[in-house]
């Protein structure tokens, strides 16, 4: 997808290293909504991005208030996915800790 193609022509500091996060509330869930479609594929760098989109969702934000349980109930059932798919996956015990942080975003 062209999405994870742009995400892997830019590093996540390129992106993300600043006091405000650059991106909207709506790209960011645009963007979770996106890589979280396969994580089989481009693992880490999906894995990347997702963890400094959801860092820097504000649930505060209408946009995030509106969307933020749909958006974070998809990556949830996605996280679980590529954990049972992947049990000694490198990748599956950071993908565990995206999963408690999506499903910590689901009870604001």
């Amino acid at each position: 997808s062209i999405v994870v193609f742009t995400c892997e022509l830019l590093n996540t500091t390129q992106v993300f290293n600043s006091a405000t996060c650059p991106l909207s509330q709506s790209v960011l869930l645009s963007l979770i909504q996106q890589l979280s479609v396969d994580l089989g594929e481009k693992t880490e760098v999906k894995h990347a991005y997702l963890h400094e989109a959801l860092v820097n969702m504000d649930p505060d934000n209408p946009t995030t208030k509106v969307h933020i349980k749909t958006v974070m109930g998809q990556l949830e059932q996605s996280l679980k996915k590529y954990i049972q798919a992947n049990p000694n996956s490198k990748m599956t015990r950071n993908m565990k800790i995206l999963a408690m942080a999506a499903g910590s975003h689901m009870q604001h």
